[in-house]
């Protein structure tokens, strides 16, 4: 649906033959790919070392894909989609599983830079300029981008 590019400039590509709801796609995919980045960049993942990119795959499924999964499950959903996407750049025989295994709990809990905008929005009054989450801005710049459409590719 989408991949990172990089080291220099690290850019997003989307496929939109792949995104066919946009309006819940590309909110999730963004958020998703934009983790990927912020690892790289603030984090200083290397996401050609399998544990790097477990880490990130963790942190980036459970902010995207399985941000709104029930409690009961998201562990299961964030583990499974980590697996299979680390698992498809790692293709040795459950390597994938083996490095999400090794990182799952503490890339579970690094919620940057989500952690420190709720610092952020806590200190401040609730109808204060600046207490948006960084998934409500996602979903609304791509929601409000009249100009995108699907290609027929």
């Amino acid at each position: 649906r989408a991949f990172v590019k990089g080291p220099s400039p690290l850019t997003i590509t989307l496929c939109s033959n792949r995104l066919p709801n946009p309006s819940v796609d590309i909110p999730q995919v963004l958020t998703h790919e934009l983790i990927h980045v912020y690892d790289v960049q603030f984090n200083q993942l290397d996401l050609r070392q399998c544990t790097s990119l477990a880490y990130s795959e963790v942190r980036a499924a459970r902010e995207a894909e399985c941000l709104n999964v029930h409690r009961f499950w998201k562990n299961k959903c964030v583990r499974d989609c980590a697996e299979v996407a680390t698992g498809n750049m790692f293709t040795e025989r459950g390597l994938g599983a083996k490095c999400v295994k090794e990182v799952f709990e503490e890339a579970m809990k690094d919620h940057t830079p989500f952690a420190e905008k709720k610092k952020e929005s806590v200190a401040k009054p609730k109808g204060s300029a600046g207490h948006v989450t960084a998934n409500t801005t996602v979903a609304a710049a791509a929601a409000s981008s009249s100009s995108w459409t699907p290609s027929s590719r």
